[in-house]
């Protein structure tokens, strides 16, 4: 058996063999309910080049089992239902967006994140060692609600983080650098979450709530 390693898994998608054993056509006007349960591993210029430009936007649809690990390109998911997503080592193009959607039981670990997130739930997602890179704070979070979530040595910077809620979320040397925060609330304010952020613009950003 071929031996999984990273570079196998980028390099099978230039194999014009691998790409028609698929049972359906990977192309903008498929239905995007057909990729639930798909290895896509390795997958390669999603959206910005040979051969997947034309992936289809996940929208309007109900997402599950797809494994984008070790890909790279951009990723629009649009008033979906998403669960058990898998983008360790991903690398989002910044051309990549989630808006009005709820993921769940997904991974972004080891991700590089450069998009924009918009009024979307994450509930019991890992973004453990993920590195967020916003140029000068163009890509952000704005009315996200993160449940459950771990953020165990991720390095955001350069972000921006908008009215957004951290319930339940583990923050063990988490670091947000050079962002701007206005409105970051969360269930308990502790010394922890207070010791994230680093020469950021905290604008009444670090707020208290109830979870009720």
């Amino acid at each position: 058996m071929k031996k999984l390693t990273k570079k196998y898994l980028r390099e099978r998608w230039k194999s014009n063999d691998f790409i028609s054993s698929f049972p359906f056509s990977i192309d903008y006007k498929m239905n995007v309910e057909l990729l639930n349960g798909t290895d896509l591993q390795g997958i390669t210029n999603i959206g910005c080049g040979e051969p997947f430009w034309k992936f289809p936007k996940l929208s309007y649809a109900q997402i599950k089992n797809i494994n984008f690990s070790f890909g790279n390109g951009s990723i629009t998911i649009f008033n979906s239902h998403a669960e058990s997503l898998i983008f360790e080592d991903f690398k989002f193009d910044r051309s990549s967006m989630i808006f009005k959607s709820i993921i769940k039981n997904s991974t972004f670990k080891n991700t590089k994140l450069t998009f924009d997130i918009s009024d979307t739930t994450f509930e019991n997602c890992d973004f453990s060692n993920s590195k967020f890179t916003g140029g000068f704070e163009e890509y952000g979070f704005r009315r996200c609600k993160f449940i459950n979530c771990k953020f165990t040595s991720a390095f955001w910077k350069n972000t921006y983080i908008l009215a957004s809620w951290f319930i339940d979320c583990q923050f063990k040397d988490f670091k947000i650098v050079n962002s701007s925060i206005k409105g970051f609330k969360v269930n308990n304010l502790n010394q922890e979450v207070k010791s994230i952020f680093e020469n950021c613009s905290v604008v009444n950003g670090l707020i208290e709530i109830g979870t009720s």
